[in-house]
């Protein structure tokens, strides 16, 4: 009978303890940055490096209480694959809940990022432009993974 009982602690144990689950840890991955830090997506690097904002550029003006916001980015690749990037990647979002394509900037042409695709270890630097109201405080500068996604990677808030 000793045995017995012996053996039936020891069952209980052996199943107890195997039947306790570990929960593995939630990783949240952040998804809304400020306009000095680094988004990382995907082991790709993707920073603001200035932000301009003006009425009037050479022979273009933006209509009346709206501005030019011109976004200085800067593509690294992380990754240990090629990857595309485009103009057409990103979204401006402003306080009117608006969010928009960017937008032809007559001077800019020589900046503009553009397309292309990105080797790893390779970076890219280039400007974006948008026509927003002027000086609004919601603006956020919304990536998305390819032009046809419907939801974005993240976004950066611009001041």
């Amino acid at each position: 009978m000793k045995k017995l009982s012996l053996l039936l602690i020891i069952s209980m144990f052996l199943f107890v303890g195997c039947s306790s689950t570990k929960k593995e840890p939630v990783v949240v991955k952040k998804t809304i940055f400020e306009q000095t830090e680094t988004a990382v997506n995907e082991n790709v690097n993707y920073s603001i490096i200035s932000v301009e904002k003006f009425a009037k550029k050479d022979y273009s003006e933006a209509k009346a209480g709206y501005e030019y916001v011109l976004v200085k980015v800067k593509i690294e690749n992380k990754s240990d694959k090629k990857i595309s990037y485009n103009t057409y990647d990103w979204k401006m979002q402003n306080s009117k809940g608006q969010e928009e394509n960017s937008t032809y900037l007559y001077g800019t042409y020589d900046t503009e990022i553009g397309s292309g695709d990105l080797l790893s270890n390779g970076v890219i630097e280039g400007t974006m432009v948008w026509e927003q109201p002027i000086a609004d405080k919601g603006l956020m500068l919304n990536y998305y993974g390819t032009m046809f996604d419907s939801k974005s990677a993240f976004q950066i808030k611009i001041n």
